[in-house]
């Protein structure tokens, strides 16, 4: 199959150089687009949240997290043949915010790490995935 549209899924919390660099070098060599997506988990329970300080903690982990994606983003930038237009970072549902995502590139292949939390907080996410019509699911390890 000629893959067209490649969306590599990257987790910031693991050292994903490795996989971005496959990624990139699978795309060029299919002459394919790729895009990357990041899925900052929702997380429902806080135990912050009970405290006092649980809205001020809140907003702190936020900004840390987004000066931290920003950080992140500009070396993936600098370091891989990935255009800014084509990083997609998302906060939510990881199952609807990845779909989102696979819709708005048109993706034909997925990659997935195994070890992220995208497949590991979602244990039904890889199934979800590969039940897209269209969408070929690669899950690294």
């Amino acid at each position: 199959m000629k893959y067209k549209n490649i969306l590599l899924a990257i987790d910031f919390e693991h050292s994903d150089g490795e996989l971005i660099k496959h990624a990139t070098d699978l795309a060029f060599s299919l002459g394919a687009t790729i895009s990357l997506v990041y899925v900052h988990p929702n997380v429902e329970y806080n135990p912050y949240s009970l405290a006092y300080w649980g809205d001020i903690y809140r907003e702190f982990v936020a900004d840390f997290e987004l000066k931290q994606d920003a950080k992140e983003l500009d070396f993936i930038v600098s370091a891989y043949p990935i255009s800014k237009e084509n990083i997609y970072i998302k906060n939510g549902d990881v199952s609807r915010e990845m779909r989102a995502v696979i819709e708005t590139v048109d993706a034909d292949l997925i990659i997935l790490g195994k070890h992220h939390s995208v497949v590991n907080m979602e244990g039904t996410l890889e199934r979800s995935m590969r039940s897209a019509e269209g969408l070929d699911v690669l899950l690294v390890s």
